[in-house]
This record gives C-alpha cells, structure tokens and sequence, in this order.
C-alpha cells in the first residue's frame, strides 16, 4: 500500500473481518487515528451492523476525546467516531477478539522533549469500563540497549493468516491520499504531507512476524533475552502466546511464486554473539546477516546505475551514509534519488544533541552525499498544489 489513505483503508478491513486474533507491534499508536475518511467511507449502511462505536449509546460514557454530538455526523448517515482505531478495537474485543498490542515507550528523557505525549490506548482503563479485560492486553515497552534507542516495528498480525509490515505508524499525522496537497483538509490537525508505503502479506512469511512478536512480547515481560530465547522456540510458538481459545493456526495451504525475506535488526538476539553479551555495539549488527543494516550494506556495494531511496528519516545514520558515499566515488556514473517528507519529524540542535536524534545530522550526511555526487544525488519531497492552482502555469 502507498501512503495512509489505502494502507489505513486495508488495515481497517481485514481488523473489521478479524474473527479471532488481532495482534500489533508499533512504535507508536494513537487511540484517536481516523483510519477511514473521505472517499474511503463505504457508501453501504451494513458497516453499522459490524463496527458500531461504543460511545453511540447514551447511556456509555466514553473518554473525552473521542465525544462526539449528532451534529457531528457526516451527511451520509455515518459516524466519524466508527473508524477511529481505539473504537474498532473496543468493538473487536467486545466479538471476543484476543487483541495484545506492543507500543514503544521511549526512555523519561526523551518523553521529555517537546510534543512528546502518552502512547498507546487513550486509557489503559478502557478495558475494564468496557469489560472487555480478558480479550484486549496492552504492554509498553521502554528497555533499550542506549537512552534513545529502541524497537521500530509496525506489524499487524490478523487471525494468524495475514499480517502488515513496512514504515507506517498508527500514528496522527502520518494519513495522505497519493496526491500529497499541500492543504488537504482530511489531515490531522497539523499534519503535512506525509510519504510512506507498508505491505500486507500470507503466506509462510506470515508465521516469521508471528515469531518475532512473540519474542517481542515475552521481553516486554521478562526484560531478559535469555529468556526470550528460552520461552521462545520454534517448536512451541503456538503454545505460549495463544490461549486454548484463539491457537494459532500455523499451515498455510497453496503455494506462491514469491520468495520473500523477514528482515529485523536485534542486536541482543544475535546467534553469532554469546549469550551473556546483553548489548551489542553498533558497528557489530553489520556483520549480522539478518540484519537490514547488512543488507543495506550489500544492496548498496552492488549498485551501478542508480539507487532510489524512499524512507522517513533519510541517512540519519552515518553508516549507511558513508557505504553510498563510498559507492558514488567508485561508480562515477552511479545516481541516487531519495523521496523522504518535507520535514522529518526529528527535534533540532538542542534537543536532538540530548536524544542524538536530530534533524541536523540528516542534513549534513545529505550534504555528505551531494559533495560526493554532486548533480548525480538528488532529494526530493512529494507534495502538490490544490487543484484549484493546478491549471495555473507555474
């Protein structure tokens, strides 16, 4: 899927059909994230029957922030509130869906920094004001090997037979049609626009995130990778984190003509290291060769002609910086375009020297790459006029 229209649209279906599991593992989720708008609202009332919000009856409270009058419906006899996520899952829960959900928490001094905010679920009551405790788990997990480092996963794990994975958060500001206008008034309150693409898939693939979330859940648990490695084993994925009522349904029948390749980087997990080293230093998870940092490496070393690079926070690392620098100089014909957002949303000078994540270092490792490639490295935002503008010569 490209962009948060059509990836939100996907997700917010196959949740809808979900009939025993639903399982996330994100860096960031927002309770509040309208999944459906616009054009994407079905245009048949039977959605009502499926997804109803919890907060329509007047005799149920619900959290301030997802209030909502009569006067706020939309003119075609839908409610905004029916595809906000927190509502969709309350009401998955309420179908006795087994929901867990995985959100990072970064370490207090990050939370610190400005517009830093609470994540995951609006409350972490809601399940019991709705009585759905036994079916909806949620866990932060803020253990990391440095201050400001920590997991980056955004997978979605559905009845154990498809699963999301790829860049996009469940977070406000990240929804935009392909059009990318400047102004689109569907948009999060101060939401620009924003570039980025994620992948559903089934599949045996499926059943390599359903591992990694597993291993994921049991460290938010633990905090010990010892015992994720002891807990988490091959031959019993399908016991520990599934209840006797939602097992995981591990077989997957027919065969596709893709050959596809699970990629994560988890330094504490490393088969090559021992098991004692708690963390490992970066440089080291290069030589990991499951690790996406080593296949950067490799893709990159082979590349001739041209790279095209699409991603949220481009060359923020200098690893990675300097392996393309070092390929612009040896391929002189070699070009690279990078697609990133306008503006990543990364502190600046002050705060991000704190968190070392700042917008300044990608600036100077793109300056880095344009020195080393001149005309050959260019950088590009997407972003369009209104259509009103769009007959007007520029």
């Amino acid at each position: 899927m490209v962009d948060g229209e059509e990836n939100y649209r996907l997700k917010y279906q196959k949740m809808s059909e979900a009939k025993s599991s639903i399982y996330i593992a994100n860096y960031d989720l927002d309770p509040n994230l309208r999944l459906l708008r616009g054009d994407t609202v079905p245009q048949s009332l039977e959605i009502h029957d499926l997804i109803a919000s919890p907060c329509r009856s007047e005799s149920s409270d619900c959290d301030g922030s997802l209030h909502h009058d009569d006067d706020d419906d939309d003119d075609d006899g839908y409610d905004n509130t029916d595809y906000i996520m927190q509502n969709l899952l309350i009401q998955k829960a309420k179908q006795k869906v087994d929901i867990k959900i995985l959100v990072w928490e970064p370490r207090p001094i990050v939370r610190m920094l400005p517009n830093s905010r609470k994540r995951g679920l609006e409350e972490r009551g809601v399940a019991k004001r709705f009585g759905i405790e036994d079916y909806i788990t949620i866990r932060l997990d803020s253990k990391a090997p440095t201050v400001t480092s920590g997991f980056h996963e955004k997978i979605m794990i559905i009845d154990n037979q498809i699963a999301f994975c790829g860049g996009q958060d469940l977070s406000l500001g990240k929804w935009d049609t392909r059009d990318h206008e400047f102004d689109n008034p569907l948009r999060d309150a101060g939401g620009e626009p924003w570039h980025d693409i994620h992948a559903m898939v089934e599949g045996p693939i499926v059943w390599d995130l359903i591992y990694l979330f597993n291993q994921r859940w049991v460290y938010s648990i633990w905090k010990d990778i010892r015992q994720v490695k002891k807990i988490v084993k091959p031959s019993s994925i399908g016991s520990y984190l599934f209840s006797t009522s939602h097992s995981a349904v591990l077989s997957f029948t027919g065969k596709g003509d893709t050959e596809i390749t699970a990629l994560r980087t988890w330094k504490q997990l490393s088969e090559s290291k021992n098991d004692t080293t708690e963390y490992l230093d970066y440089d080291s998870s290069i030589q990991s060769s499951d690790s996406v940092c080593a296949w950067y490496d490799t893709m990159f070393s082979k590349a001739r002609d041209s790279i095209y690079i699409e991603d949220q926070f481009l060359f923020q690392d200098k690893t990675i910086t300097q392996i393309l620098v070092n390929r612009l100089q040896e391929q002189k014909d070699l070009k690279i375009i990078t697609v990133g957002p306008m503006e990543p949303n990364l502190p600046g000078f002050v705060f991000g020297t704190i968190s070392k994540e700042s917008i300044n270092h990608i600036n100077s490792n793109l300056a880095a790459l344009r020195k080393a490639g001149e005309n050959r490295v260019r950088t590009y935002s997407l972003i369009s006029q209104h259509n009103t503008f769009k007959d007007y010569d520029s």
